[in-house]
């Protein structure tokens, strides 16, 4: 074991010796099977599968005889660390395997049929589902993988700490698979993708954002993108600063020839017309940084077997986490929610419309309330919390009046002096818990910021001209209420998103609601 002092100068740029590299493979390889690897992978060999303990009795003995080159470390781009690196990177190649992303159907083979060393001999399985995972398999070798993964067998759902280690996991793995193989069961082109099940799932969602490489085949197992559409290659994303030591998104198939759909501008397209996902998103989602309401809006459509996958599906795409437990119905969003909220000071949180959560008036019922496309981002209160009886958040509040005529509601300022000066986006066609002559106000959430021009505790909030800012539509709580924070305000259910955009610029002292 290298001491730690090389470790860091290393880190420093000075190059490790060939036998410190060994050191650090060694190092490196247990820290990948027990904590980067999934819990159980199928070797193709013999099609059985092989737990992490397993798995580190296969490959220990390879480690060991594992050419270092450290000629090879020192010509590598990046120049700090690069020999731990080298490490790491031959470590992952050596421990590479490939993940299944596809619909269930009927005869999939479960966890059972496939661990015989766990219970016992076993016939081979059979049916239309262990087909589908014997083509995958042979496709997985095309990529020179000699294990797999797919989430029908390779979960044991009898323990309830695996299922659970499972799902907290799963982004992760398909985010650190060498290729994802996506089954598209209904599809033979993208002309099929608008009837296409696998797109309108929940699960397959972070199964097409996580993958650096995916490769899509349709209902005969060829694939969906035309031999000369593949790997037109443009990098629709941009990091001014990339980080090497990120996880490995940006990895090529150990053969050049083998395609990338994620490197294919005629796949990239057709995707992201069927998921309104753009394009930037799909190729390069662990490096560029899409809003919260932007990742709620790929979901709002999606589907799930289960009220709790809504949420369990969403933990890697928003890097939380939280306990599973199943049974818990639509309280598992809500505490997505709060779980999203102690670390994101992302304002789009309140970028919602729709039916309000059966636990709180002031949160989401469900993805589906984010269909608005915000693009104005930053500003408001990057600090507003979850608390026992709502939410505490600072907003600017304009005083507004309903206006009732047949099935249209309109909003318009109470201040008529304002109408010269912003514009209201508000036309519903559910009616407001607003009764004739009640005040309501819209509090603009993501509100620019500007020095205070006087020693009063809140802040200056500005509307700047010709920007859009996006609202909560809010009622004051009645006077009984008890609150430690501002004025206690009611969050009113509105069918689409409030909007205001500033003619010219509009100062207005904000406070907590």
């Amino acid at each position: 074991m290298p001491s730690q002092s090389k470790i860091v100068s290393d880190s420093d740029g000075d190059l490790l010796s060939e036998p410190e590299m060994r050191e650090i493979s060694l190092e490196y390889f247990d820290e990948c099977v027990y904590n980067d690897l999934p819990q159980y992978l199928i070797r193709i060999s013999d099609m059985r599968l092989y737990s992490c303990d397993e798995l580190w009795e296969n490959f220990r003995p390879l480690v060991d005889t594992m050419p270092i080159n450290v000629e090879e470390a020192r010509r590598e781009r990046w120049s700090p660390g690069k020999g731990r690196r080298h490490c790491k990177n031959n470590i992952k190649c050596l421990l590479r395997f490939a993940i299944l992303s596809h619909r269930w159907g009927s005869g999939e083979p479960a966890f059972r049929d496939m661990s015989s060393k766990i219970h016992g001999s076993k016939p081979c399985p059979t049916g239309p589902g262990y087909e589908k995972l014997l083509r995958f398999c042979e496709i997985a070798k095309e990529y020179d993988c000699e294990y797999v993964w797919s989430d029908t067998c390779c979960i044991n759902k009898e323990s309830s700490a695996e299922l659970e280690e499972a799902i907290q996991s799963m982004y992760r793995w398909y985010q650190d698979a060498f290729i994802c193989i996506v089954y598209l069961a209904k599809s033979s082109s993208i002309e099929d993708f608008a009837n296409e099940p696998w797109f309108t799932r929940g699960w397959t969602l972070q199964e097409l954002l996580a993958p650096g490489n995916l490769r899509m085949y349709g209902k005969n197992w060829t694939p969906i993108c035309p031999k000369e559409k593949e790997n037109t290659f443009a990098l629709l994303w941009s990091h001014p600063n990339p980080n090497p030591d990120q996880r490995y998104p940006q990895w090529r198939p150990p053969s050049s020839h083998l395609p990338n759909d994620k490197q294919s501008i005629y796949m990239l397209d057709a995707i992201s017309k069927v998921t309104g996902i753009d394009g930037e998103y799909v190729q390069g989602f662990g490096y560029v940084g899409a809003s919260l309401s932007e990742k709620m809006r790929w979901a709002s459509r999606r589907k799930t077997t289960r009220i709790e996958d809504v949420a369990y599906s969403l933990l890697g795409i928003f890097q939380v986490s939280m306990p599973i437990a199943y049974g818990e119905g639509k309280m598992a969003f809500r505490r997505l929610l709060e779980a999203i909220a102690q670390y994101s000071p992302d304002s789009t949180f309140f970028a919602w419309a729709g039916k309000c959560s059966y636990y709180s008036l002031a949160l989401p019922s469900s993805p589906s309330c984010f269909q608005t496309r915000v693009t104005a981002r930053g500003g408001g209160d990057r600090g507003y919390t979850i608390q026992k009886l709502g939410i505490q958040v600072n907003l600017l509040l304009i005083q507004m009046q309903v206006h009732y005529s047949g099935h249209n509601h309109t909003l318009q300022p109470l201040n008529t002096n304002l109408l010269h000066i912003m514009t209201v986006s508000s036309r519903l066609q559910q009616r407001p818990n607003v009764f004739s002559g009640e005040h309501c106000a819209l509090g603009v959430v993501n509100f620019d910021r500007r020095p205070c021009r006087s020693d009063n505790e809140d802040e200056d909030g500005v509307l700047l001209a010709g920007k859009q800012y996006f609202c909560v539509l809010i009622k004051p709580y009645p006077a009984s209420v008890p609150s430690s924070f501002g004025q206690p305000s009611q969050k009113l259910e509105t069918d689409v998103l409030p909007m205001i955009e500033s003619k010219k610029e509009y100062r207005r002292i904000v406070g907590l609601r």
